[in-house]
């Protein structure tokens, strides 16, 4: 706390002056002292999404800070503030030896990430598109958790996950009529197909499409789903029989 204390920097910002934009390396911790801030999300159309309010007491930036991604929002005084700000080396020159806490940092940077998109869809993006990502990401990287490019070490090739036409109406709010409706050009297009009472994906990259109807999707997660594509296709040339945890739903694709 003494060293964290030592390289704290007091910065006062005013009304709609800008922290920080989503995208951006994390330069540190914001916390906020006084005032309030607006952690929000803007789309390729302009429309506009507020996550939420910061006060007094709470902090912006941690998750960045921990697993070196970007930020995921942007941050922007709502009111005249004052913020305390914690340079990101300092932060990490404390942890650096705590390697069971990495590990749950990184889990959890994870979880917060896939609900900050899944915040995002539901909110921002249509129907369609919503489906798409439903079906394809987010309901499986709750699950798997992969790390570097497809194919490299770190990487986990993961099955279709099977849905059911109810539980994608329940996971979007909406009714079952809707999923039929919107279902119908996915089956005829071959993206997905009936496995008993479930929906599964055989066709990412035609999933991958409409999920890009409204922007793209961050390259990294679009370079992980073109390879679950891959993974699917080459299954169903050449069945292999020494499937990894996780992968053994592969051989019915």
């Amino acid at each position: 706390m003494a060293a964290l204390v030592g390289a704290a920097e007091l910065w006062r910002y005013e009304a709609g002056e800008i922290i920080a934009e989503r995208g951006d390396p994390a330069t540190g911790l914001w916390l906020v002292a006084t005032g309030s801030l607006a952690s929000y999300r803007s789309s390729p159309t302009g429309r506009y999404m507020l996550q939420g309010v910061l006060w007094s007491g709470q902090m912006n930036g941690l998750m960045p800070v921990l697993d070196g991604g970007p930020m995921p929002l942007s941050a922007a005084a709502r009111t005249q503030a004052l913020v305390v700000f914690i340079p990101r080396m300092a932060l990490l020159e404390i942890l650096k030896d705590n390697t069971c806490l990495w590990s749950l940092a990184n889990y959890a940077c994870i979880r917060s990430r896939i609900e900050y998109e899944s915040i995002y869809t539901k909110t921002m993006d249509s129907i369609r598109c919503q489906l798409a990502k439903f079906l394809a990401y987010l309901p499986r990287r709750t699950i798997y958790l992969s790390e570097g490019p497809p194919d490299g070490p770190d990487w986990i090739d993961p099955s279709p996950v099977n849905l059911t036409q109810d539980e994608l109406a329940s996971m979007l709010g909406v009714a079952r009529q809707t999923i039929n409706r919107l279902m119908a050009p996915l089956l005829r297009d071959n993206i997905v197909v009936r496995d008993g009472d479930s929906i599964r994906v055989v066709d990412f990259k035609g999933l991958l499409a409409i999920m890009e109807e409204d922007e793209p999707l961050p390259p990294e997660w679009r370079a992980e789903i073109l390879g679950w594509d891959e993974k699917l296709r080459e299954a169903r040339q050449e069945p292999r029989s020494d499937k990894r945890d996780g992968t053994h739903l592969l051989d019915r694709a």
